[in-house]
């Protein structure tokens, strides 16, 4: 416990210093704006004290960073406000098995921190959710289960205590941390995905992706089926000549996803295909069978950012949530961002 109080009168004393400087003539505090406190790798050592007070306890009050912290989550009737913890809680829990290693679960546990931090910052500045920082719905920000009768997994409960306040850096601002179930060995780059390019959203080896449940999937329609739904967002298309003529000019990601192909001589992204017909991921292969096209995936998920399966892959072999977290943000670091106002 004196080692807790130390570090966090350390952590207290830089958050009332840091105020008085100023960067490039801007004051640091406004309402949308933050101070960014102890942001190096050392913070692993408050993690560390955290995890040997708390290992395999359920923590009876929410630890004093995620404990003070409220974030406005949009749930299906309306707005509510959630502490962080209790937030937290919810998110790894509907995200990420509980069974997992437990370096997994805290590298889950920060990157949805992370990614809360960045939403409440952006604020209604660039928030498409009205009021609200968040919203439950796992294809626009991520998704959260409410507590069982007996609340939280333990494993969850302490993957979110034991990261109580840390985040993942880049120029010392919190990331946008994106994360997906599984990649198809490799991770996309967000400009092959989404077009433009940001440093930490890099392309990295991911090994042990073949574990996750959908890893390998299959979508088969019809040929008058694929027709109909390409002529619903493309008019243009003419499908007069033979199935196999269909697809041309593929262009393929470093890591096998699809950035861009020509379906009856309209270009569409690979983004865009995926989500007409339901892909997996944007990693296909097409095969015209007769009267149907089969069109078969690799991975699960858009491919950016940490990837959970990965995630559990390099816990299984010993790696730390920091080492995990810092293998898929290419450059970024884990330590802490105090949010004002």
């Amino acid at each position: 416990m004196r080692k807790i109080y130390f570090i966090s009168m350390l952590l207290i004393a830089a958050v009332f210093i840091m105020p008085i400087f100023a960067v490039k003539g801007e004051p640091l505090i406004t309402k949308s704006r933050a101070i960014s406190t102890l942001r190096t790798l050392s913070e692993s050592t408050y993690a560390m004290a955290l995890s040997s007070e708390s290992q395999g306890k359920s923590p009876l009050a929410p630890p004093s960073s995620d404990g003070g912290i409220t974030v406005k989550v949009q749930f299906a009737d309306g707005v509510r406000e959630l502490r962080l913890y209790d937030y937290l809680c919810g998110v790894v829990s509907a995200e990420m098995p509980a069974s997992f290693p437990p370096e997994a679960l805290k590298a889950q546990a920060v990157a949805a921190r992370t990614h809360t931090y960045n939403r409440i910052l952006a604020g209604g500045e660039s928030s498409t959710h009205g009021l609200a920082d968040v919203c439950t719905d796992p294809a626009h920000c991520k998704a959260y289960a409410p507590p069982g009768e007996n609340g939280y997994p333990e494993a969850v409960i302490n993957s979110v205590a034991q990261t109580d306040g840390l985040v993942v850096l880049s120029e010392d601002e919190p990331i946008l941390a994106v994360f997906h179930a599984a990649s198809s060995g490799k991770t996309e780059r967000a400009a092959d995905v989404w077009g433009g390019d940001v440093p930490y959203l890099q392309s990295v080896v991911s090994d042990g992706e073949e574990a996750a449940p959908r890893y390998r999937g299959e979508v088969c329609v019809t040929r008058e089926e694929f027709a109909e739904t390409i002529k619903a967002r493309y008019g243009d298309a003419d499908f007069d000549k033979p199935a196999a003529d269909w697809f041309s000019s593929v262009t393929r990601s470093e890591a096998g996803g699809v950035i861009s192909l020509e379906v009856c001589g309209t270009v569409i992204t690979g983004n865009v295909f995926r989500s007409l017909f339901g892909l997996n991921s944007t990693n296909f292969e097409i095969e015209t069978d007769g009267d149907n096209i089969r069109l078969s995936t690799t991975g699960y998920g858009h491919g950016v950012g940490m990837s959970q399966y990965g995630a559990r892959a390099l816990a299984l072999e010993g790696k730390s949530f920091e080492e995990i977290l810092t293998w898929y943000y290419t450059g970024a670091s884990v330590g802490t961002f105090t949010l004002e106002g």
